[in-house]
């Protein structure tokens, strides 16, 4: 993991923002960002070229050469979510990584990036089916997802009897 800086441009106001990004595990990085002057939201995507190469991805705004002088900067970190309304890396929510490392200091920390390490590769693989039983979950829809669930439920449960159990595997997946 480390840091990258990419110049871009407010697509509502043209504010010239620094993004600094930090690099997490997975290839696609997706990230959204609040401008600090008109407060437009904008997606995007930090891509991970396995090596020390990145490139960026904007649903709106355009990038910026790597020379371009910038009025404000963001700090943005795809693995640990932060308040974006933060005034100083001192206030809760300001430095996602001092908020999380506060959360889970010293090896918890550590175990927590090894367990997202470890469940990347499943969720890439298991993905299709795990996006199909959210989307029934989200639209409670029950019979399909009581269908779809099946294959997520823990051996020794065969089938959903309770209400609760559909929104504690929802919260367990």
């Amino acid at each position: 993991m480390g840091i990258v800086r990419h110049p871009v441009e407010c697509p509502g106001c043209r504010e010239k923002i620094l993004l600094r990004l930090d690099v997490g595990l997975d290839g696609r990085q997706p990230f959204f960002y609040v401008c600090p002057r008109c407060k437009a939201a904008t997606r995007g995507a930090l891509l991970w070229h396995g090596d020390a190469k990145t490139s960026l991805e904007l649903s709106d705004g355009r990038q910026l050469a790597s020379s371009a002088s910038c009025d404000s900067a963001l700090s943005i970190n795809p693995e640990f979510p932060s308040v974006p309304t933060a005034r100083s890396m001192a206030e809760p929510g300001g430095s996602a990584f001092l908020m999380f490392s506060g959360l889970l200091p010293g090896k918890a920390l550590s175990g927590y990036i090894g367990v997202t390490r470890g469940i990347s590769p499943v969720l890439k693989e298991r993905w299709p089916a795990l996006d199909r039983v959210t989307t029934y979950y989200l639209n409670r829809d029950w019979p399909h997802f009581d269908r779809a669930a099946k294959q997520f439920l823990p051996p020794k449960v065969k089938r959903i009897t309770q209400e609760w159990q559909r929104d504690d595997l929802t919260h367990r997946l």
